[in-house]
C-alpha cells in the first residue's frame, strides 16, 4: 500500500507538471505510455496459452490461431491508440482551454479510482462484475462516483469553467461510469490471457495498461463531447464548453 500511494503521488505529480508546464514533455510523456502500452498488449497476447500452441504446431495447422493472435495485437492497438489521440487532441487544439479539459479528465479518473479502491475495502458489499474483476465492489462504484463529482466541482470552482454546473456535473459522471467500463474491459482482456497485471514498470500499480484503462472510453468520449458542444455553440451562439 505504501509503494502504491508513494508512486501514484509520485506519477500523479510529474503529469500535472506535464500538462501544466511542458507541452513537448506531455507529448512525449503520452508517446511513452502508448509504446509502453502497446508492449504490455504484445507481451500479454504472444505469452498467452494459444499462442504458445500455435509455436508448436504445424504451419497448416496453426494458421488460424496466428491470424487470430494478430487480430488481438492490431486490434488491442487500435484500442490503445483511441484515448492517447483524444489525450493529445484534448490538450493541444484549443489553446489555454486544452489545460482545463486535460485536468478535468484526470482528475476525475485519478478521484473515481482512488476513492472506489478505498471504499470498496472499507465497505465491501455485493460484487460489480464477479466473472470479471472479483475485488470490485458496487460500495466502491458508487462512492467512486461522488468522490469524482465532488473533486471535479472543486476544479470547477477553482478554474471557472464556464459549463453549467449541472451540465458539468452530469459530463463527469458520464466520464467516472466509462472510467469503469475500461477498467472492466482491461480486466476482461488480462483474465482472458490469465494475467494479474499487465506489468510490473510502477509499484504497487502494475503496468501501464492497468493505470491508463480508465482513458479508453473516457478520453474519446470527453473529446467528441467537446468538438459537438463547440460546433453547436458556433452554430446557434451559445457559451462554449470551457
Amino acid at each position: 500500500m505504501l509503494k502504491r500511494i508513494g508512486s501514484g503521488l509520485l506519477l500523479g505529480g510529474g503529469i500535472i507538471f506535464c500538462i501544466a508546464f511542458g507541452s513537448f514533455l506531455y507529448a512525449s510523456l503520452v508517446f511513452v505510455i502508448f509504446v509502453a502500452a502497446v508492449y504490455e498488449c504484445s507481451t500479454i497476447i504472444t505469452k498467452s496459452a494459444s499462442f504458445k500452441a500455435a509455436c508448436f504446431k504445424g504451419h497448416a495447422e496453426s494458421k488460424g490461431v496466428e491470424e487470430a493472435i494478430i487480430k488481438q495485437i492490431v486490434l488491442s492497438i487500435c484500442a490503445v491508440m483511441a484515448p492517447v489521440i483524444a489525450l493529445l487532441y484534448l490538450r493541444f487544439w484549443d489553446g489555454a482551454k486544452g489545460f482545463y479539459l486535460t485536468i478535468w479528465l484526470f482528475v476525475c479518473i485519478w478521484s473515481f479510482d482512488t476513492i472506489a479502491f478505498f471504499a470498496g475495502r472499507a465497505i465491501g458489499g455485493p460484487k460489480l462484475a464477479p466473472s470479471i474483476s472479483p475485488k470490485k465492489t458496487w460500495s466502491g462504484f458508487i462512492f467512486g462516483i461522488f468522490g469524482a463529482v465532488i473533486s471535479c466541482l472543486l476544479v470547477h470552482y477553482v478554474l471557472n469553467f464556464n459549463t453549467n454546473a449541472i451540465v458539468f456535473v452530469l459530463i463527469t459522471i458520464l466520464l467516472a461510469v466509462l472510467s469503469q467500463m475500461g477498467d472492466l474491459a482491461e480486466s476482461k482482456f488480462k483474465r482472458h490471457h490469465k494475467v494479474k497485471d499487465s506489468g510490473s514498470i510502477i509499484p504497487g500499480h502494475g503496468g501501464v495498461l492497468d493505470r491508463m484503462d480508465g482513458f479508453f472510453l473516457a478520453a474519446p468520449a470527453l473529446m467528441i463531447l467537446y468538438i459537438l458542444w463547440s460546433s453547436l455553440a458556433f452554430v446557434f451562439g451559445f457559451s462554449t464548453f470551457i
